[in-house]
Order: structure tokens, then C-alpha cells, then sequence
């Protein structure tokens, strides 16, 4: 399965560029930022707290989602309903790089 720009998808060719996207790649890109927000957990904390103390109450709430699940540890194959849970986006910036943001509003870049 691949994924594809909705741009190009409903406007054509010319108003966007980027290629189709193996769905396997978009879920390492996932992984692979998912594993990063484990592995920093204490740099995290002090993000997540900083929401929690300072931020809206849908911030602060996503901030303790977060502590909760990246307490799992870390994956080694896609679990959807994580990825329904936390994930913002992913966009596809072209040349095998990557966006992913996460609905704490944490954000990698990352190339593939």
C-alpha cells in the first residue's frame, strides 16, 4: 500500500511534486519518533509538566496522555490505536525527509 499527496490527488500533478509513499515507510517514520519520545522521556517530562502547569486544559491533558503511554516503551512493529491517539501528522517533505508532529505538539524531522 502507498500513500499519497490529497493535493495532487484532487488538483493533478503539477501542484505537488512529491511521490507516492510506502505505507511501511510512514509507520517506521513513526516508530522511529515514537521510540525517540521513549528513549527522552526525562527531556519530555519537563515538557509535559511545563503543559500541564501552563497550558489549556486540552494541553495539559494531552501531556499526562503522553507520560502515561510512552511508559509502555517502546515499539518495535505499528499499534494503530496508538497512532490514532497521538499522532497530528506526518507530511511528506520530499527526498525521503519527513514532518511528524504529535498532538502534545511535539515535532521531529527526520529523513528516510
Amino acid at each position: 500500500a502507498y500513500w499519497q499527496c490529497n493535493t495532487r490527488c484532487s488538483k493533478g500533478p503539477k501542484s505537488c511534486d512529491s511521490e507516492n509513499v510506502p505505507e511501511s515507510t510512514i509507520h517506521q517514520v513513526f516508530i522511529e519518533a515514537w521510540n525517540t519520545i521513549v528513549r527522552d522521556r526525562d527531556k519530555m517530562e519537563r515538557r509535559w509538566a511545563q503543559l500541564e502547569r501552563e497550558g489549556t486544559e486540552l494541553e495539559a491533558y494531552r501531556a499526562r496522555q503522553m507520560r502515561e503511554l510512552a511508559k509502555q516503551g517502546p515499539l518495535t512493529d505499528i499499534v494503530p490505536e496508538l497512532v490514532q491517539t497521538v499522532l497530528e501528522s506526518i507530511t511528506v517533505k520530499g527526498n525521503g525527509e519527513f514532518q511528524i508532529r504529535f498532538l502534545d505538539g511535539t515535532e521531529f524531522a527526520m529523513k528516510f
